[in-house]
């Protein structure tokens, strides 16, 4: 009986019990005062804020020997946001030529806590999950000021979104390896490896 438990526990990788792992971006740019020349000054500059969080949970009780509560997964997810100017400011404000460029990088990354003692997933055969996130800034209207006013202004929109999917083949041999690859939702680009 321990035979057969221990054989279940090292070639069934658990495909039903998975563990599950998002991460939602997003990006935002706001005026930081009042618009007193037709544009933007150095003193009312937009200001942008990038929020990002990332969780991981078990998509079922263990019963197998997979992702137990001792050897869980550790997900980490971190977001930037900056705003730099294109060019020279020559009219006291950002006109069309000399917009702001805001980018917001987003990674997430997933990895075993332990070492594995019950035939779940290893130090060695585990799972690193990448998702890179990519900002952009457009006008929200006509420029009719050689600036942008308070009607017209820019909008930064920052998706970003990884999930861990199911085995995209039956496991074979015990492990995850290259040919048995995950399958990620294109959200950007978002690439999942296995190391073995």
């Amino acid at each position: 009986m321990l035979v057969l438990l221990y054989k279940q526990r090292t070639d069934t990788a658990d495909m039903i019990h998975t563990r599950i792992c998002s991460c939602p971006c997003s990006c935002s740019c706001i005026n930081s005062g009042p618009d007193t020349d037709g544009g933007y000054d150095t003193i009312h500059t937009r200001i942008c804020s990038c929020s990002c969080s990332c969780f991981c949970i078990n998509s079922g009780s263990d019963t197998d020997g997979g992702y137990d509560t001792i050897h869980t997964w550790i997900c980490s997810c971190s977001c930037s946001c900056s705003c730099i100017n294109s060019g020279s400011d020559t009219d006291g404000g950002y006109d069309t030529i000399h917009t702001w460029i805001c980018s917001c990088p987003c990674s997430c990354s997933c990895m075993n806590s332990g070492p594995d003692t019950d035939g779940g997933y290893d130090t060695i055969h585990t799972w690193i999950c990448s998702c890179p996130c990519s900002c952009s800034c457009i006008n929200s209207g006509p420029d009719t000021d050689g600036g942008y006013d308070t009607i017209h202004t820019r909008i930064c929109s920052c998706p970003c979104s990884c999930s861990r999917g199911m085995n995209s083949e039956p496991d074979t041999d015990g492990r995850y390896d290259t040919i048995h690859t995950w399958n990620c939702p294109q959200f950007f680009v978002q690439v999942c490896n296995v190391y073995f």
